[in-house]
């Protein structure tokens, strides 16, 4: 039984009687049972992955091992925290747009076993950059990443561990490629699962750098716009290198 449910029928023991607290505490001990259910079905599905995938390692070298992700930022970056004197009720930031504050591109880094960021960063030179009508990595987004990041910087086997975002699971991507073993990470698992750096460690990491920069532009009131597509192709390939 839930335990505010719980602490509720220790006060007031004769409520269980009522039918609608009994529906309502059947409908929340069946919530909870789904959920214990499905951690435990990503808890088997994580174990089996990586038991199945540390044997595929052994046929590489740590270069050969590749993990892309994509990550998703907003056109404006804000600070989630700030100093501001004890016992003031609101604290206001400063922003261009409040819009760019909640619209977004998106980035999709990749990189290898041993921590190195493998090809370019797919938004050229440092950087390939495709144009879409909003921030959802689609399939031809992803083949063209195949074409342009992937494929060119591949000089001998592979093996290329992807989120199962529907765009990602995709088996075009290995299409026609020699000595490339593609495998997709079920989905729910990334908690349990430590093959996948970008999501864990890398991608919260490198957004901080260009807050830092939208936070300096803003501190500073420096007459530049960081919003222009063009300052966020010259600032990614800065952040990525």
């Amino acid at each position: 039984m839930p335990y505010f449910i719980e602490r509720h029928l220790l006060y007031n023991p004769d409520d269980i009687q009522y039918p609608a607290l009994q529906k309502h505490t059947k409908y929340l001990m069946n919530i909870t049972n789904t959920s214990k259910v499905e951690t435990k079905s990503s808890n088997q599905s994580a174990n089996t992955f990586v038991l199945e995938t540390d044997k595929s390692i052994e046929n590489y070298n740590s270069t050969e091992v590749l993990n892309t992700s994509k990550a998703s930022i907003n056109l404006e970056l804000v600070g989630n925290r700030t100093l501001t004197h004890m016992g003031e009720q609101s604290t206001w930031f400063s922003v261009r747009s409040t819009s760019n504050t909640t619209h977004s591109y998106t980035i999709q880094s990749t990189k290898a076993l041993n921590g190195t960021v493998f090809g370019p960063l797919y938004l050229s030179k440092t950087i390939v950059l495709a144009c879409s009508k909003n921030d959802k990595l689609t399939h031809s987004l992803v083949t063209y990443w195949r074409g342009h990041c992937l494929v060119p910087n591949l000089s001998s086997k592979a093996l290329l561990l992807v989120d199962s975002f529907p765009s990602h699971a995709n088996p075009e991507v290995d299409k026609d490629l020699k000595n490339f073993e593609y495998r997709v990470i079920p989905p729910k698992t990334t908690s349990f699962i430590q093959l996948q750096p970008l999501d864990i460690y890398y991608n919260r990491q490198y957004k901080m750098i260009p807050r830092r920069v939208y936070d300096h532009v803003r501190v500073g009131e420096i007459d530049i716009n960081l919003v222009e597509r063009n300052n966020i192709i010259t600032l990614q390939p800065l952040v990525h290198s």
